[in-house]
């Protein structure tokens, strides 16, 4: 059943037991649902639903104070959240995205500036979910800034890629010249094998860039998509290893200097 309202608007209707009230106005029944009517116009005329994306940027900054630290700056907004628990003394930030994932179009990013000669970590209360996609990337983004005498961890949970998953990824990390230094650790893993899960096809960007001071001192060299699909062969291009030269890992086939 459908409604004709005439000029009226700002009308609430009320739908019960399969029949439409408009309260306050005299109600024509039509044959065909104008909502109905509405979508069949649009998919005649080839358009397609705007899908809604999710949006999202947290952004913290410490400073010392007499005795510890405090704020100096927090800023919440959409579905990013950031959150100081207290944690015996210890200064800790956990992020966290309410959306349920990242999917294409969707943006997110967090931000965390570290005042002088203070410690902390950063971290994300669960696990991060790059969903398939239809629509494009979903991009993230990071940037994280220590102060002269700071020190930062950065120790995310892990970002779970999904079949079909399109994630744009993009790190900065910017050092003060005195600043004692930034540990990140993060992992990405591939669709959940215990889950009986499968990635056959994903795209996935992962750009990072380190800074100390306005000396750009390391930064990934790709940047670029790179498919993985079962049976298909990829040529990549080795670069060498620069830094101290220590690789621990590989199935404990290197554990030291190169």
């Amino acid at each position: 059943m459908g409604v004709d309202l005439g000029d009226a608007r700002g009308c609430c209707l009320i739908f019960q037991q399969g029949t439409v009230y408009a309260p306050d106005f005299h109600a024509k029944a039509l044959n065909t649902p104008p909502r109905l009517a509405h979508r069949r116009t649009m998919k005649d005329r080839g358009i397609l639903p705007v899908m809604e994306r999710a949006r999202g940027t947290a952004r913290v900054g410490l400073v010392p104070k007499p005795g510890g630290w405090g704020l100096s700056d927090l800023y919440q907004q959409g579905s990013a959240k950031a959150i100081l628990p207290d944690v015996g003394g210890a200064v800790e930030v956990v992020f966290l995205n309410t959306s349920g994932g990242l999917t294409g179009g969707d943006r997110l990013s967090y931000a965390m500036t570290l005042g002088e000669g203070l410690r902390a970590t950063a971290t994300t209360q669960t696990a991060e979910r790059a969903n398939k996609s239809t629509s494009g990337a979903a991009l993230m983004g990071l940037r994280f800034e220590v102060a002269a005498g700071a020190h930062l961890d950065w120790l995310p949970q892990e970002t779970i890629l999904f079949d079909r998953a399109n994630l744009s990824w993009h790190t900065v990390i910017w050092l003060h010249p005195q600043a004692l230094g930034c540990l990140a650790l993060e992992s990405v893993i591939l669709g959940r094998a215990a889950m009986g899960e499968v990635v056959r096809q994903i795209v996935f960007r992962d750009r990072r860039e380190i800074w100390r001071g306005e000396r750009l001192i390391f930064a990934d060299p790709t940047g670029t998509a790179v498919r993985f699909e079962p049976g298909q062969s990829r040529e990549v291009r080795l670069v060498p290893l620069a830094g101290l030269r220590r690789v621990y890992g590989f199935n404990a086939k290197v554990m030291g200097d190169l």
